[in-house]
């Protein structure tokens, strides 16, 4: 009988929908404290996707070479003696951050910033003389649907 290894992972990426042997899936990077990475497959429509959050934590049960997610406030019978769910985890305490992780929330901040100027730019063109609330929600839905799509 395969043990169960418990894991902790990073989400890196969120791939986009893709077509393969076995129909549509989405592909999810997770990336190991061991700087090892794993790659996991969903189906577009798995209720767990839609919890899956670029750059937050999950613990991952790794029994043979199937690799399972641990569901927030679940866990397995051989990982519920070494260490309870942590999906998702490591929240960042503001103040105790690196200069390097400072620098990276300040660009992504920035970036986020960007983008909403920009959304705002397009409504603006594209509905020309509308009332001020018109805009900002218009750019509001923008700025959401731009950050779902990409993943931001």
């Amino acid at each position: 009988m395969a043990t169960a290894t418990l894991i902790e992972g990073t989400i890196e990426v969120i791939g986009r929908e893709k077509n393969g042997q076995y129909g549509p899936y989405k592909p999810v990077l997770f990336k190991l404290a061991d700087g090892s990475e794993i790659w996991k497959s969903y189906k577009p429509d798995a209720p767990e996707l839609a919890q899956l959050r670029k750059g937050q934590t999950y613990q991952l049960v790794k029994v043979g070479d199937e690799i399972k997610l641990v569901a927030p406030g679940q866990s397995t019978p051989q990982a519920q003696a070494t260490t309870p769910p942590i999906a998702p985890a490591h929240q960042t305490d503001p103040y105790r951050m690196g200069d390097d992780q400072k620098r990276d929330v300040a660009a992504y901040v920035s970036q986020m910033g960007d983008l909403l100027a920009y959304c705002r730019n397009v409504a603006q063109q594209k509905l020309g003389d509308v009332e001020e609330e018109t805009i900002r929600t218009s750019t509001a839905s923008l700025f959401i649907t731009a950050q779902r799509k990409f993943n931001l």
